[in-house]
């Protein structure tokens, strides 16, 4: 669970991981890009979510209209060990522009040269995730939008997430099945 910060038309390159990755727009518009070229595109406006599948090769941007000391924020869940597979040409892109990294693009931090962290980066190395080609429709099918109502529920081998919103007025109470694990994060309240 991370929260990003990034200025307006910033934001990261194409990649995927071996799971599924789900974002919340906080006070923001993000666009999200995904399919193998980065080609198909969905704005997401401040509240909504989407998780993008295991495979799926994704990027995002913030696309506030803004003055660049405002920046826009997202929350990220990425279940799981941590991997990422970066794009072609991102790694060599980031080295050129001063980037300390791996090959397969795991940041190095200054002074990281003790037993310890290696260690840590060698965790975070594994072997490429394959590639999942998704058409414009099935993008959109990854969308929860903050007010809709409607619920997306995504399959795998490790088993089922389902993503919903749940509004609640002060004092009403949810009863959840307690057969199932559920994790609620809190976006707005008081």
């Amino acid at each position: 669970l991370t929260y990003n910060a990034m200025a307006s038309q910033k934001g990261n390159a194409l990649h995927r991981h071996p799971s599924t990755e789900i974002f919340v727009n906080l006070n923001a518009p993000f666009e999200f890009a995904y399919g193998k070229h980065g080609q198909h595109k969905v704005t997401l406006q401040v509240g909504d979510a989407i998780a993008v599948p295991a495979g799926i090769t994704h990027s995002y941007k913030n696309v506030m209209d803004g003055h660049p000391s405002q920046p826009g924020r997202i929350l990220t869940v990425l279940p799981g060990r941590p991997s990422i597979t970066w794009d072609d040409g991102v790694v060599a892109r980031a080295r050129k522009m001063g980037a300390k990294c791996s090959d397969t693009g795991i940041l190095i931090p200054e002074g990281a040269l003790g037993s310890e962290a290696l260690a840590a980066l060698a965790q975070m190395e594994q072997s490429p995730t394959a590639e999942t080609d998704a058409t414009e429709e099935d993008g959109k099918a990854y969308v929860v939008r903050h007010d809709s109502g409607s619920e997306l529920r995504l399959e795998s081998d490790d088993g089922w997430l389902e993503l919903s919103w749940l509004r609640l007025n002060r004092g009403q109470v949810a009863e959840l099945d307690p057969r199932v694990e559920t994790v609620a994060v809190v976006i707005y309240g008081s």
